[in-house]
């Protein structure tokens, strides 16, 4: 093990002191009919639908899965190999290990949100191509790192935004950019998604016996977490998760800046919500509403993860939508989401159904750009994936570093537009059906975040406390580089 980490150390070395220095690339290495050779990191979850919808491809198999847990890797490969009719995967709990593999041409990262720049770059940097998943970062700083890495190692990456390659999304930005329905008047964004409790530990977590924490834990602490589950709930606590707000919000957010043609950073950014309703150990907002500068329109983003009153599974919606999207116009709307949505009239009557399948062509779209060796044919470069992620961490840091004030006061710094006014006002209602009492103070309300959006870097007086959060701190030797 240790000779093997010692290779990919001085391989990533040499690419380091040979950075301008053209690779090789998969297309000159191997023939243009060959099967594309794949590893997949991470596969509790969505690695593992990575793992089959890749093998299922006649142009590709899928060889190597790494995971720091290793009974699960154990059930995969058994899975796996029953699937299909003794095919042999290797397995790996050490993503430098499988890295070490020649034939290796592609590596899916569907890791926790904290591992997933440092193990794109490290795959980068060994000569792979690579598919990363949704948020593309765990911070702002890391995203612009893929956008250098990916340039200056000559690599084809794509982040797992697949609704960029869903028909009804192609047609619906087509159609707005086109100016059919006049000048945009605002953006919304919203997730209505249950969450339920993820409980109360009474202790720090007793890590599986078979798990390597070390290397789950990574760039992060090792510090065993408060919680009663290992796998997931991750998502809800800061040092490995990004809340709802990178989990489906990085979906989401995505779509509206993809149909509006926001490519830039915003202006600002101001958060306010908290973890309401019920006691437990996560730490990222249940119920959250965004408002950004843009420089063009107002966009807003809200979330919430309680029902529409206590009893219920049943989520709010806003025109007809729980998770999507609205862009509002001079002359109509658009309204909808993963499947497709309707396009409405100023008066609120459907004009046109806009259908669509999700993006399930998007995992070909990144493989058809690997065969072709051109960036320019992916839907969701690293550019793409750090955008939209940057939106989603503008408004958890706005939130951190927020304290809990009246809510009349969160009102007021609520009015920067009518949407964000009448959203926040729409939130009050949502949790008062829920029983929570906004008579004092609940609500945190979030700094004002500034960005200088050519260089997506924190500006204006709290700029030392926003860059903070803005770029992790790494612990050795999972640290990730500046790629400069």
């Amino acid at each position: 093990m240790k000779a093997r980490r010692r290779k990919f150390l001085k391989t990533t070395l040499i690419a380091g002191a040979a950075a301008h220095v053209p690779l090789p690339t998969w297309a000159q290495v191997r023939g243009a009919n060959d099967a594309l050779r794949v590893g997949v990191a991470g596969v509790n979850g969505q690695g593992w639908f990575h793992v089959g919808n890749f093998h299922a491809r006649d142009d590709v198999r899928v060889v190597a899965i790494c995971d720091p847990d290793r009974e699960l890797l154990r059930r995969r490969r058994a899975e796996f190999e029953t699937e299909n009719q003794g095919e042999k995967l290797e397995t790996f709990t050490d993503i430098r290990e499988m890295l070490d593999r020649d034939d290796l041409d592609v590596v899916v990262v569907a890791t926790p949100d904290h591992w997933h720049a440092l193990a794109a770059v490290w795959a980068m940097q060994a000569g792979k191509d690579v598919y990363v998943e949704k948020p593309l970062t765990y911070s702002i700083w890391e995203g612009r790192q893929l956008v250098a890495a990916a340039r200056r190692h000559g690599r084809i990456a794509q982040t797992g935004s697949q609704h960029r390659s869903c028909p009804a999304t192609h047609k619906i930005r087509d159609y707005v950019q086109s100016g059919k329905l006049g000048k945009i008047q605002f953006a919304y964004a919203q997730v209505f998604n249950r969450r339920k409790s993820i409980g109360k530990a009474k202790g720090p977590l007793e890590i599986p016996p078979g798990v390597d924490y070390d290397l789950y834990a990574g760039p992060a602490t090792t510090e065993p977490p408060v919680r009663e589950n290992l796998h997931y709930d991750w998502h809800w606590q800061w040092p490995m998760g990004t809340g709802e707000s990178g989990n489906w919000g990085a979906h989401i957010i995505d779509d509206a800046l993809n149909i509006t043609g926001l490519t830039e950073a915003p202006r600002s950014a101001i958060a306010v919500g908290g973890r309401l309703g019920y006691d437990d150990d996560g730490e990222t907002p249940n119920t959250l509403l965004v408002a950004y500068e843009t420089g063009r329109f107002p966009l807003v983003a809200q979330f919430r993860a309680l029902p529409m009153r206590p009893g219920l599974e049943a989520m709010d919606h806003f025109r007809g939508i729980r998770i999507g999207t609205v862009i509002e116009c001079e002359n109509g709307y658009y309204a909808g989401g993963r499947g497709g949505g309707w396009i409405y009239d100023k008066d609120g009557q459907r004009v046109e159904q806009v259908e669509g399948d999700g993006g399930s062509g998007h995992a070909q779209n990144f493989l058809d750009a690997v065969r072709s060796r051109n960036p320019q044919d992916l839907n969701a470069p690293m550019q793409v994936g750090h955008m939209s992620a940057l939106h989603c961490h503008l408004g958890n840091m706005s939130y951190r570093l927020g304290k809990k004030v009246p809510t009349e006061v969160a009102r007021k710094a609520m009015q920067s537009s009518p949407l964000a006014s009448d959203q926040f006002d729409r939130m009050i209602a949502h949790l008062a059906a829920n029983d929570i009492d906004t008579s004092h103070p609940t609500l945190a309300l979030g700094d004002v975040i500034r960005m200088d959006p050519k260089t997506d870097t924190c500006i204006g007086p709290n700029a030392a406390a926003a860059s903070a959060l803005a770029k992790r701190r790494y612990r050795e030797p999972f640290v990730l580089e500046d790629q400069g």
